[in-house]
């Protein structure tokens, strides 16, 4: 009898200990996820068939973090096939503008007081029947037709 309540004993105090055990080592192993709102934008401008310059402004309606600025990193640009994509850790706030201009000689991006200019080497837009696309990952953000 007392062997067979040191054995219930022994493996309840065991059972307690994995059970211990795996709460903590789980919780050092995964610990809580931060999801991050990406940015409200819109696409508010295009002007094409320009003999200078293509032009795309995209309005940042709300960074989603009260004014103090997000990461756009991830956006891109789509009209058949993503033509551009921020790789960079680029940070934009609320009310200001991505101004995307095509047609010129290096790609660069600046910023400017009021926002982001993006300079492209792409031709441009080449007309009405063109779709541009604003998206982030999968999702669709805006889209002008």
């Amino acid at each position: 009898m007392k062997t067979l309540t040191l054995t219930y004993i022994t493996t309840s105090l065991l059972l307690l200990y994995v059970i211990f055990a795996q709460r903590v080592f789980a919780e050092a192993a995964t610990p809580n996820p931060q999801i991050v709102p990406f940015p409200s934008l819109l696409i508010t401008e295009v002007d094409f068939k320009n003999s200078t310059s293509d032009t795309i402004t995209i309005q940042v309606v709300d960074d989603m973090n009260n004014g103090n600025g997000r990461s756009i990193k991830g956006l891109s640009l789509k009209d058949d096939s993503i033509f551009f994509s921020f790789d960079e850790d680029l940070y934009i706030r609320s009310e200001e503008k991505i101004v995307i201009n095509f047609k010129n000689e290096a790609k660069s991006i600046n910023a400017f007081d009021n926002g982001i200019q993006v300079n492209l080497t792409k031709s441009g837009l080449t007309g009405t029947t063109e779709q541009i696309v604003l998206i982030q990952g999968e999702d669709v953000l805006d889209a002008f037709c």
